[in-house]
């Protein structure tokens, strides 16, 4: 699929920056018009293998009383998650691919190893504009409220990547897009396929609480029968 996947990834991604090169066209501009700095953001990510590459997204920050805070445009790109169009260019130049589990930094990186050592399966793969966590709802930084989660979606599609799933997610992304930009909850219908789920993020067990029974037993209970002795201890 690896072969037949990256063609995929070229033509697709070449048609939607001629589709779409207006609308990048209109957002640079906008970007270039409504705050000073560079139209583009650019920091490092890790790819398949964990190799790093640079992600490119139009910029929504800008400097406020040496702060950097989101602007209105930034706030408007961001929920609509126009702000990632650039990154066509990153598929398109083989860092990333169309679907596959978003591209994590390394800090993010740092995080999962410690707390999820299984989650290095991801870096199988070449990461993704779009992908199962995100038509479930799931965008953004990871944060500890959804962690287990995303990750349970990123390594589903690992272990089940096929050209109909792949074929499902890029078909319900403008919807999850639309939704997401409406905050409409996104309802979790994309499946790979029916199988015995196994987790690579094992929950730590909570303890049972015992029962304490009383097993005193009287002189006179110990003159009984066995089986009267128990039809006492049950009644």
């Amino acid at each position: 699929m690896t072969i037949g996947k990256r063609l995929f990834d070229l033509f697709f991604s070449s048609l939607l920056l001629l589709l779409l090169c207006p609308l990048i066209l209109l957002i640079a501009a906008a970007v270039w018009a409504s705050t000073p700095g560079p139209i583009f953001f650019r920091r490092l990510r890790h790819g398949r293998c964990r190799v790093p590459f640079a992600i490119v997204k139009f910029r929504t920050l800008e400097r406020q009383d040496d702060r950097f805070l989101c602007s209105a445009l930034g706030t408007a790109l961001r929920r609509t998650c126009l702000d990632e169009l650039p990154q066509l260019w990153n598929v398109l130049r083989g860092e990333m691919s169309l679907v596959g589990p978003r591209p994590l930094d390394a800090e993010e990186s740092e995080l999962l190893d410690v707390r999820f050592p299984g989650h290095h399966r991801r870096y199988e793969v070449t990461p993704g504009l779009t992908g199962l966590a995100q038509v479930r709802g799931l965008r953004g930084a990871l944060a500890d409220d959804y962690l287990t989660t995303r990750l349970e979606f990123d390594l589903e599609y690992v272990a089940r990547r096929t050209w109909w799933l792949d074929l499902k997610v890029l078909a319900l992304t403008p919807l999850s897009l639309f939704r997401s930009a409406t905050g409409e909850v996104v309802p979790t219908t994309v499946t790979a396929e029916p199988r015995e789920k196994k987790s690579s993020v094992v929950p730590v067990p909570r303890p049972q609480p015992t029962r304490v029974v009383n097993e005193a037993v009287s002189p006179l209970e110990s003159a009984i029968s066995p089986c009267l002795r128990g039809a006492l201890l049950q009644s």
